[in-house]
């Protein structure tokens, strides 16, 4: 890695990342809200690579688990490098000049979302990672004391005519050690053993549970322990360019509305998680909502059910995401 220099990345990086993210993620799983959150977590240590001063890679390495497993994440590289082991060649550097000093207790190193090793990982030439879609809908802009008072009680009971609302719980760091101890609730939220958020992964086992709960402003759960525990939600919020992010991560069967009644339920905390200005919620759901007729269902939800209760909707967007996706080790 002769003329090359490895250093932090900062925040005006990100159009170049997204730039050498060209034909692998296509900048999906890295939005401006999730970039920044990458680069303030002080769990985590992200890296770019410059040869002859233009980034051509990047990378940023979760560390769970009190400091003794490190994820690599986020990992790509500009085309022009692609299938010479220059990206390998940069965790090479990252983990020996940036990670091991500042987390000195790190006994393992793995991939995004499986157990493999990451060193393994690179000789078998694939990355597996987790499929996932994006339902985005965006309300528009409503002065917050104006928002406030349209969380009535009378809106809330339209909702729930319409949507299972009052199938849903509040859960905290118990009822996740539930799920997770329940094998057949498990098996089916978490077919993968993995927990997936918007800018976290963690194995799906108790040791990271607190650290689930605290990153997240809400979560919401479908079921009982009494009987089998049927959708799994978490909230996060955070500030990009678009305004105020609301992003759920939703983990339950591809019924629209189930999801869209987690969606609801987040609405009664505009007071504590809302600013003025737009909103918008990302609802993340895995291996669900696929197809035009899904699209279709979603933007009838947008338009029926949720504008006449409050404020306008935009209907944004609905895309696949892989986040990341099977990655041959040609193209790193």
């Amino acid at each position: 890695m002769d003329n090359v220099v490895v250093r932090p990345a900062t925040p005006g990086d990100f159009d170049d990342i997204v730039r050498i993210s060209k034909g692998i993620y296509d900048g999906y799983d890295l939005l401006p809200g999730t970039y920044m959150k990458c680069l303030q977590n002080p769990n985590r240590c992200a890296q770019v690579a410059e040869w002859n001063g233009e980034i051509v890679a990047f990378s940023a390495v979760l560390v769970v688990d009190g400091g003794r497993t490190a994820i690599v994440q986020y990992g790509r590289s500009a085309e022009t490098v692609r299938g010479t082991g220059f990206f390998h060649q940069l965790v090479l550097r990252e983990f020996a000049e940036f990670v091991y000093p500042k987390f000195p207790r790190i006994v393992r190193v793995r991939t995004s979302s499986t157990n493999t090793d990451f060193w393994d990982a690179k000789n078998d030439g694939t990355i597996i990672e987790i499929r996932r879609v994006i339902v985005c809908l965006a309300f528009d802009a409503v002065p917050y004391e104006d928002f406030v008072r349209l969380l009535t009680p009378q809106r809330m009971a339209a909702l729930r005519q319409q949507l299972p609302i009052d199938s849903l719980s509040p859960a905290d760091g118990n009822t996740l050690n539930n799920i997770l101890g329940d094998h057949v609730s498990k098996r089916q939220l978490f077919p993968e053993e993995i927990i997936v958020s918007e800018d976290e992964i963690f194995d799906a086992h108790e040791s990271n549970t607190c650290a689930i709960m605290q990153s997240c402003c809400a979560c919401f759960v479908g079921g009982s322990a009494s009987s089998v525990y049927t959708s799994f939600s978490l909230g996060h919020v955070f500030f990009c360019p678009i305004g105020r992010v609301c992003s759920i991560d939703y983990y339950g069967p591809k019924d629209d509305s189930l999801i869209l009644a987690h969606v609801a339920r987040y609405l009664p905390l505009a007071p504590d998680i809302w600013l003025k200005g737009p909103v918008t919620f990302k609802v993340y759901v895995k291996e669900a909502c696929f197809g035009a007729e899904t699209k279709g269902r979603f933007q009838q939800f947008a338009t029926a059910n949720i504008a006449p209760h409050g404020p306008p909707v935009r209907y944004l967007n609905i895309y696949t995401m892989t986040h990341p996706m099977v990655v041959p080790n040609s193209q790193l």
